[in-house]
């Protein structure tokens, strides 16, 4: 799960160095476009998933615990 959350947070984060250091001719270009259509969609939708992983595990911890 760490691992997981890791290799999120370093792709989101690789995500927004590429957008932070493009010029303007790069933002203002069609790839940029389809690259931020692309790609925005999975961003905002990454931490529910990182969430809902967590709490899968979080669940399966609970149950495992001797009663």
């Amino acid at each position: 799960m760490a691992m997981i959350a890791a290799i999120s947070i370093i792709g989101i984060g690789a995500y927004n160095q590429a957008i932070d250091g493009l010029d303007t001719a790069g933002t203002n270009s069609d790839i940029f476009g389809v690259i931020t259509s692309v790609a925005d969609p999975g961003l905002q939708l990454m931490p529910l998933v990182i969430f809902a992983i967590l709490g899968m595990a979080l669940f399966a911890a609970v149950r495992r615990l001797p009663s």
